[in-house]
């Protein structure tokens, strides 16, 4: 069977023609439409199709041949021409790969086929071939087979996956069995794209597409590269890429230089592609900065929108405000294409501004976590992301076709995580284990299948008792080849703060100097963003003690920036998103156990944790500390399932409410409130209240508060 890959369908009837005849083969292995682009000094060479098989080797398929129906003359003499374009231009890309050659020479044979109307006259002079869509099958079948152990890596070279290879070469290494060995094997294995993550990278409609997917199934990937790929297919388009986290910056920079310069053999054109923070400022560009200069409307800081909307609705409330000049506003487009990352981060009125910042068909990419915050599983569908026509219909709705490129398309492999660190962030992140009942839950049933998990006992209906453990198929195996879930999960408890960062400094080197790590290969979270100043502050002295460098991302080193090569970098939870490291520390996890807003707390915990490529250790201070070693405990002590009682729906609701987030007004009043009543509760403790003297009715509330 075929998998087929839309990328651009330019001569969409011969396409039609050829992928109905393909499909109707009894070929196995890969077939790429409008894929590649090959670089050369000559400039770029797109291929209109790309067939790799195990029975008939790699067969590159022109089209652009409609007056040709034979190799002589001076029309076959274009086609041999074109022909011997796309031939060298393969040759030298893929003799590149050491794994493809075979001494000097590349070990299979590159076909190039011509695809005409008809033949009348010469159609094989040894070297060039011309077939017709009726015949292609039978011209394809007289190829000779690919080499035994050639199409995996063919299909790396040809998807560009050498490049999402770390580039350290981890070449110190001296001990088999250390993490630093083990590391170096999990990234060799990471060398091709599952069949989603191809077809989200290459595949590109004329109009909006969706991409989602747990976090770590590796949709900053697959921006990249599809940015990369837009830039080099249409250069003069303007295409921005933005995002949330600032961090973000140099990953994205690094990742599509990366796959551009193997694209064309060049460096993008940083005036046409732009990475851009979602909110910007005058000294660091963003989307919503350059739509308001574009219109003339007034740019909105930080502090502005803080003061008048709170901390949480800041970006929001001045979206809103931009989107209302935007609507009376006739200004052209900005630009020609815009991809989101980290999707699940921003405001509806976020996406409205998007859509009015380009043309017809609006060419808007956003990739997101499908659980990125737990209770909020889902984004808003399409039809409501980008808002209304004047007629009441949606301005975007996303439809899959066959023979055409996927407009939705979800990622189901976690390649971040391992199924133990998973499972753990999930335990704790709802509160499966915590004695005092679930934190917060999702309604949907079927969404245990999207994030991978699958039914041991019991059936996902209200009050059911039942038992969920993570599908095999949802982790890549190199997990399990090379950890035990011991060695990749720990939770370790303190008595005291400063004991605690002793340890971790202890830890850390002993990771750099035993276990042959790199320090750019740790991170450390910490889970209260309101002290991360002053605790991080006594990490990086206990680590300088042991003579380790640290650096914390966006106060003492860049704010676009997560990792440097010599230091280990400490951060928030909130700079942590989008990032990984092999080694994770979470710091001060007792935060996430207890309290108000709670959801917000487990969603910290879920988060962090799941920054972990290998290894992840959860530490905290004190009783609630151990309370929470005590839910891991549990989860670890079941082998990694999860055992619970489904809730229904009514339960659903009220732990929503009970642990939700609160808008600042909301909590501010509410802390007045629990004031007030710490207040009462010491006069009536110290006699200064007589509870007799109050109403019946209060009364009877000071017994049930009590007996709380």
């Amino acid at each position: 069977m075929l998998d087929i890959t839309y990328g651009d369908t330019k001569n969409s009837s011969t396409i039609a023609e050829l992928v109905a005849a393909l499909k109707a083969s009894n070929f196995d292995g890969d077939l790429y439409v409008g894929y590649p682009i090959l670089g050369s000094v000559d400039g770029r060479i797109e291929v209109d199709a790309l067939l790799l098989t195990a029975q008939h080797g790699l067969v590159a398929i022109d089209l652009r041949n409609p007056a040709c129906s034979s190799l002589d003359g001076q029309n076959g003499q274009s086609v041999i021409d074109r022909q011997d374009e796309i031939y060298v231009s393969l040759e030298n890309k893929l003799k590149s790969y050491s794994s493809l050659r075979s001494r000097r020479d590349l070990s299979f044979p590159i076909n190039v086929v011509s695809i005409v109307p008809e033949i009348d006259g010469e159609a094989d002079d040894g070297e060039h071939l011309l077939a017709t869509p009726a015949n292609l099958v039978s011209v394809v079948s007289a190829f000779p087979p690919m080499p035994t152990g050639v199409h995996k890596a063919l299909n790396a070279a040809l998807q560009h996956t050498a490049t999402i290879k770390p580039s350290k070469k981890r070449a110190d290494i001296e001990q088999d069995d250390s993490r630093g060995a083990k590391m170096r094997r999990i990234e060799a294995q990471i060398a091709n794209m599952d069949a989603w993550q191809k077809k989200a990278a290459i595949e590109f409609p004329e109009g909006p597409q969706r991409v989602r997917g747990l976090a770590g199934s590796g949709k900053t990937v697959v921006l990249a590269q599809k940015a990369a790929i837009l830039h080099a297919k249409f250069p003069d388009w303007d295409i921005a890429v933005t995002f949330q986290t600032r961090s973000l910056y140099q990953q994205f920079r690094n990742l599509i230089e990366r796959f551009y310069r193997e694209l064309t053999l060049d460096d993008p054109d940083w005036s046409k592609l732009k990475i851009l923070h979602a909110w910007g400022s005058a000294a660091s560009s963003g989307l919503y900065y350059e739509v308001a200069r574009h219109i003339g409307h007034s740019v909105k800081d930080f502090d502005y929108a803080r003061s008048k909307y709170g901390y949480d609705r800041a970006f929001e409330g001045i979206c809103k405000e931009l989107l209302t000049d935007l609507n009376k506003s006739k200004n052209e487009p900005l630009y020609d294409a815009v991809l989101i990352d980290e999707a699940q981060d921003f405001p509806q009125p976020f996406f409205e501004i998007v859509y009015f910042a380009t043309p017809e068909p609006h060419r808007i990419v956003w990739a997101y976590d499908e659980l990125q915050n737990l209770g909020d599983y889902t984004m808003p569908p399409a039809a409501d992301l980008f808002g209304k026509k004047l007629d009441g219909t949606p301005r975007v709705e996303l439809k899959n076709s066959e023979g055409s490129p996927q407009q939705d398309i979800v990622l189901p492999v976690c390649y971040r995580n391992t199924k133990w660190a998973l499972t753990l962030a999930h335990g704790l992140g709802f509160g499966v284990y915590r004695d005092k009942g679930l934190v917060q839950f999702f309604d949907a049933p079927e969404l245990w299948d999207d994030i991978g998990y699958h039914f041991l006992k019991g059936r996902p209906k209200g009050a059911s008792d039942v038992v969920v453990e993570r599908k095999p198929s949802s982790s890549p195996s190199y997990f399990e080849e090379e950890l035990s879930a011991d060695d990749a999960v720990s939770v370790v408890r303190f008595d005291s703060q400063s004991g605690q960062y002793v340890w971790l400094a202890q830890q850390i080197k002993k990771n750099i100097e035993e276990d042959e790590l790199e320090p750019d290969d740790i991170m450390v979270i910490f889970c209260e963003p309101r002290t991360i100043k002053s605790e991080s502050a006594r990490l990086v002295k206990a680590l300088a003690q042991v003579k380790i460098p640290a650096h914390v991302a966006g106060v003492t080193a860049s704010r676009d920036k997560m990792f440097s090569e010599h230091s280990v970098a400490l951060t928030g939870i909130y700079r942590a998103k989008g990032n990984e490291a092999p080694v994770v520390y979470v710091v001060n996890s007792e935060t996430c156990f207890d309290g108000f807003e709670l959801s917000k707390k487990r969603n910290i915990l879920f988060t962090a944790i799941t920054r972990s490529r290998a290894w992840v250790t959860i530490t905290g201070v004190g009783p609630a500390m151990q309370q929470l070693q005590k839910e891991a405990g549990r989860i670890s002590g079941n082998d990694y399932r999860l055992a619970f009682k489904y809730p229904t729906k009514d339960e659903i609701a009220r732990i929503k409410k009970l642990h939700r987030d609160m808008p600042m007004d909301e909590k501010i009043a509410f802390e007045n409130d629990l004031e007030g009543l710490a207040r009462i509760a010491k006069r009536i403790e110290d006699g200064e209240l007589d509870v007799t003297l109050l109403s019946s009715e209060m009364q009877s509330l000071v017994k049930r508060i009590s007996r709380r």
